[in-house]
């Protein structure tokens, strides 16, 4: 059943993963100091981990649920249904995936869930036999024979079947990134350009960031259990709210505005002293006032708020953003299109 929908929630457009939207809002559910505390133990593992776990409790309801259908097949059933019906309205729930996918992806699951649990009873029926062979295994309580290594053959194939759908979704998901549509990206250059460092900046020293985190070092802390895969075709920023003239620009929109370069260091509010949560980078982008003041900020508006295509959210006081400092909708990092 979750090999089905995986395979065809990545053959559609609008699909997604239902174990992965089932492990999203198990994440918004956990209190935060549950949170910080599996982080904090299992570092970059947590994500796999939460995974994995799904896998395990779902496998453990099938079982269940075909021991049910031993002796009542609609209850098995039934119940299969209601584990796929979670994870479509889970995925239904994400602002990334469209309608069509999720429900049809579920339908997929339902439909192969139940037909194998249809076809793995008929292989372990009990039959009457006048000898039973070696591999076959007496009903006490019908008095039939159920042949063993046939339900076994069966359960073996269904496994492999499932094990390559979810391969397969996986190998397709694979395809959706769009690391060639960032390599084709070409950057403007910057308006302002930052003033470059002065010899012996970096100090290279063994356990001190260095002056500049290479883009695949720098440090990344969030609840996605997928980074989400955003297509610069599609995409759009959005300005609107408290404003006299909202409005939207699509990424090649975003790129022709007079751009600027700037130094800056990030640091999770996580961090320790001494912890690996900081870094700093070259960015460069569009200054966040001019967008703003393009859009007529009214009176009365205190706070920017930022979404993501994920939904989720991030915000400041809308006075940091017209102060004078390098605030900015970063388009590149360390001279490469953001990760």
């Amino acid at each position: 059943m979750l090999g089905t929908t995986e395979l065809v929630a990545e053959l559609l457009p609008s699909g997604r993963s239902l174990v992965v939207a089932v492990g999203d809002i198990v994440i918004d559910l956990v209190p935060g100091w549950l949170e910080r505390a599996v982080i904090s133990t299992l570092g970059g593992s947590d994500k796999p981990f939460l995974i994995a776990n799904i896998a395990v409790v779902a496998g453990l309801l099938g079982a269940t649920l075909g021991l049910l259908s031993s002796r009542r097949f609609p209850l098995g059933a039934i119940g299969l249904a209601a584990m796929t019906g979670v994870g479509v309205a889970a995925s239904l729930a994400d602002p990334q995936a469209g309608v069509a996918g999720p429900i049809a992806a579920g339908l997929a699951g339902a439909s192969a869930g139940i037909g194998a649990l249809w076809v793995l009873l008929r292989a372990g029926r009990p039959t009457v036999a006048p000898a039973a062979p070696l591999s076959a295994v007496r009903d006490p309580a019908g008095g039939g024979v159920a042949d063993r290594k046939r339900f076994l053959t069966v359960a073996a194939a269904a496994v492999v079947i499932a094990g390559s759908g979810a391969f397969g979704g996986r190998v397709l998901a694979a395809r959706k990134r769009v690391d060639e549509i960032r390599k084709a990206i070409r950057i403007p250059r910057p308006a302002r350009r930052a003033p470059t460092p002065p010899a012996g900046a970096n100090l290279n020293i063994p356990g001190l960031t260095p002056l500049y985190v290479r883009n695949d070092d720098f440090y990344r802390i969030d609840t996605a259990l997928i980074v989400p895969q955003v297509d610069p075709n599609d995409w759009s920023l959005e300005v609107k709210g408290m404003v006299d003239r909202p409005y939207s620009l699509s990424y090649a929109e975003l790129l022709a505005l007079p751009h600027f370069e700037a130094d800056v260091t990030l640091s999770c509010v996580s961090n320790e002293i001494g912890g690996g949560l900081a870094g700093n980078a070259r960015w460069q982008g569009v200054p966040l006032a001019d967008l703003l003041q393009r859009a007529g900020v009214q009176r009365g508006a205190t706070q920017v708020l930022g979404r993501s295509v994920d939904g989720f959210t991030a915000g400041f006081p809308t006075q940091v953003a017209l102060d004078g400092r390098n605030a900015m909708v970063a388009v590149a990092m360390n001279g490469e299109p953001l990760p």
